[in-house]
């Protein structure tokens, strides 16, 4: 794609990095990471909810953590998908105080 001059956009890297989460394909997410924080989509919503469902399918829960802390306007979404990450690796508590947090700040209702 880059060698055709033409660049990506948020579409292309959310799209390819959920092709990543479903094959787990950690070491393709991670350069796509990087690609995504060098053209500076790695701000946009659709970009990091995608980082997030990646880290999470690879079992890097805790990456997956730190790109939700990082999302600055998070929506249920993003939260829905750490949720996920929690229950898919076996962190059955994180869950559920995550949920509750998801009920005290109105994410949910």
């Amino acid at each position: 794609m880059t060698h055709d001059g033409k660049k990506p956009d948020h579409s292309t890297f959310a799209s390819t990095l959920s092709s990543c989460s479903n094959l787990a394909a950690e070491h393709i997410g991670k350069q796509l990471h990087q690609a995504a924080i060098k053209t500076g989509y790695v701000k946009n919503l659709s970009v990091c909810n995608a980082l997030i469902i990646m880290y999470a399918k690879c079992g890097k829960i805790f990456d997956a953590e730190k790109m939700f802390e990082d999302v600055d306007n998070a929506d249920v979404i993003s939260w829905n998908s750490l949720l996920a990450g929690y229950a898919l690796n076996g962190y059955g508590q994180e869950a559920v105080k995550l949920f509750q947090e998801m009920e005290d700040k109105e994410v949910v209702t």
